[in-house]
């Protein structure tokens, strides 16, 4: 099933039902639960994702945090794969609109962001999936309310990040080759709404078993090609896979105009030992994988591996990669330091 198309859950509390509660009710402005400052921004377009995460009153909290702070906003709902990235396209042309938000998952979030390359609109992301890598790579609030209000925060910042681009596709966080591109397809929503993040934990187990070894032919920039065998390869623009918090490689930067790359030998348990040893330690001097930089990669495997680009499957049998600096700004907690231009 496609990551964008809603599930039908004949849940009471669905989000039409919350739709057709604030219109009834002319999307009542409320008391703020708290003093919040005038918003330089005027309007914001959130795009929903209503198949992303756990069910909960989101409008509510939107239209609360939103109205506090003077700002009116509207809701663009995904139906379909491509959706999110057609109304980020349209935000982006308008002059109307002064923020994006994004509530879904990194699939979802990367549709967005994609929509918003090379323009100078800021994107607001609103945590509504499983793993919510992105999110905790730029340390955004889990919390709907606390990720919210960042658009009229005090304490907030633009900053430019890089995305990475492979063939059509760009990509926010990672394409992963291998075992993780076993593992996109198997975790279904039953068991995202039931075990959370927990699901790519033990499907995990599954997708290592699963992953045959293979030959890895890869060059970077203008370097001389790379031949290893591996189970595994990242191209990575975020260090951060959504698993408990923990970066893959805590060297990995959204704003260094570079992407990483990173080839796991072997999936044994001493190799899944020491990479988790190395992820909670954030010291790479034990782990498991080779590791290079790159802002040009392309990777080819024999025999052909399953791959997948910010959570979701992607055909290819070469990939080539490419980092775009300071391609999208992102509202983010703390001063933060000057934008990139």
């Amino acid at each position: 099933m496609d990551a964008n198309r809603p599930e039908q859950e004949g849940n009471p509390r669905s989000l039409g039902d919350q739709i057709r509660e604030l219109v009834e009710g002319g999307i009542r402005r409320r008391e703020p639960v708290r003093d919040m400052p005038t918003s330089k921004y005027q309007h914001i377009r959130v795009i929903i994702n209503p198949a992303s995460g756990q069910d909960r009153p989101i409008l509510q909290i939107m239209n609360q945090t939103f109205h506090a702070a003077d700002i009116t906003w509207e809701v663009a709902v995904t139906n379909k794969g491509g959706d999110a990235y057609r109304f980020a396209v349209e935000a982006a042309r308008s002059t109307e609109i002064d923020v994006v938000g994004i509530y879904g998952g990194d699939g979802t979030v990367r549709e967005v962001a994609s929509g918003l390359v090379g323009s100078k609109k800021p994107l607001l992301i609103l945590p509504g999936g499983t793993a919510n890598a992105l999110a905790l790579s730029l340390g955004i609030p889990l919390n709907l309310e606390d990720a919210a209000s960042l658009v009229n925060s005090p304490h907030s910042h633009l900053q430019a990040i890089d995305m990475g681009r492979v063939g059509d596709y760009y990509f926010a966080a990672a394409v992963g080759i291998g075992i993780p591109g076993t593992l996109a397809g198997t975790v279904n929503r039953e068991e995202k709404d039931r075990l959370g993040v927990l699901a790519y934990a033990f499907r995990s187990i599954q997708a290592m078993r699963d992953t045959p070894t293979a030959h890895y032919h890869i060059v970077i920039d203008d370097h001389p090609p790379i031949e290893a065998d591996g189970v595994a390869c990242v191209i990575a623009n975020s260090g951060n896979l959504g698993l408990l918090n923990l970066p893959l490689a805590s060297s990995i930067s959204m704003t260094d105009g570079l992407l990483d790359v990173l080839l796991i030998g072997k999936a044994d348990a001493d190799a899944i030992l020491s990479l988790a040893t190395s992820m909670v330690r954030r010291d790479e001097s034990g782990a498991p994988f080779q590791h290079w930089q790159g802002r040009e990669i392309t990777i080819s495997t024999t025999p052909p591996q399953a791959a997948q680009i910010d959570g979701e499957t992607i055909d290819m049998e070469t990939w080539h990669a490419s980092v775009v600096p300071a391609a999208i700004r992102v509202i983010l907690p703390g001063s933060g330091a000057s934008e990139r231009t």
